[in-house]
């Protein structure tokens, strides 16, 4: 994460009120995957670190649905201004600050970044991407979330080539699509979703039979059988819609955002197999019932994900409001 962030649980503990005065609700964090967090910026008098005290700072707050074993991550924004040295034989980790922000501002783009985009940083270019693409903490703009979409691509950045696949994939240009996703998944070979997408644009592209085995030489890599385990597993046959379903549902906190994906999913496959029927039945449900998640998981071109924060855990001091 290039940005340090707290937990809610641990910013109500702390006093830390998400909807006081200075406080901006963010767009819900997340990864390539289906499941999001709402996000906030909230301002914070005192971080205490150590023997470190940081005071009138901004911090990025996450209400993860997740297990965390730390109240307080650092991002890159804390360690590029500290050094850490990491005491083996101790078991000790000792943190020298260096100068300048500890944290980086909640909002805005922080000129090191665009600077580091626009020296050909794939990785900062793929960042500024998702930060257009989303809006977060800056004005949305698509033309500029595709065009450093395009440039961390063509550097071979495996986030920016897989999300570029996907959207190649669902604007119809399946021949540009498959080498893209192809590319980005030997270098991810445990992305959960990224395989699916392969799979649907191969049986769009009249490969079905290429489109099983890679799926499931995919799958058979990955060790967690979870979500969204059960959507690779429809598309191999190995179960049906009520079945899938089912499954979505069996996580109450996440039973909608993953039954609206399930829909979509099985949208795309009908979708891709030229059953119109089926395809249309599904898309009807979804934009009833399940709009704002399903958009989640079907980016528009010129649109990209929010990254999840998983920064490094650091276990902090004390926080103050």
């Amino acid at each position: 994460a290039h940005r340090s962030f707290l937990m809610l649980n641990a910013a109500k503990k702390a006093g830390i009120d998400v909807n006081g005065p200075g406080a901006v609700r963010m767009r819900d964090a997340g990864g390539i995957g289906s499941d999001r967090a709402p996000h906030w910026i909230a301002p914070v008098k005192t971080v205490q670190i150590g023997q470190e005290s940081i005071s009138n700072v901004e911090l990025g707050i996450i209400d993860s649905q997740g297990a965390r074993t730390a109240d307080l991550y650092l991002g890159q924004d804390f360690l590029r201004s500290h050094r850490v040295l990491f005491a083996m034989s101790q078991e000790k980790l000792y943190i020298a600050y260096l100068g300048g922000d500890v944290f980086t501002r909640g909002t805005g783009l922080e000129p090191w970044m665009r600077a580091e985009a626009e020296e050909g940083n794939a990785d900062a270019q793929y960042a500024l991407a998702t930060m257009y693409g989303n809006g977060r903490g800056i004005p949305r703009d698509p033309a500029q979330a595709r065009a450093w979409l395009d440039k961390a691509a063509a550097q071979g950045q495996p986030n920016a080539s897989l999300l570029l696949g996907r959207q190649q994939m669902l604007a119809g240009q399946v021949d540009a699509a498959i080498p893209q996703l192809r590319r980005a998944l030997d270098q991810l070979p445990a992305d959960r979703l990224g395989p699916l997408w392969l799979y649907i644009a191969r049986v769009r592209h009249g490969e079905a039979d290429l489109a099983k085995t890679e799926l499931e030489a995919a799958m058979k890599q990955q060790k967690e059988d979870d979500w969204p385990a059960p959507v690779a597993d429809f598309y191999l046959g190995k179960t049906n819609a009520a079945r899938l379903l089912e499954e979505a549902g069996k996580d109450a906190k996440l039973a909608h955002v993953r039954t609206c994906m399930a829909d979509a999913y099985m949208a795309e496959w009908h979708d891709a197999r030229g059953d119109a029927a089926e395809a249309s039945a599904l898309k009807a449900t979804l934009r009833t019932s399940c709009a704002p998640a399903a958009a989640t998981q079907r980016p528009a071109p010129a649109s990209a994900s929010t990254p999840l924060p998983t920064g490094g855990a650091a276990p902090a001091g004390t926080l103050s409001n």
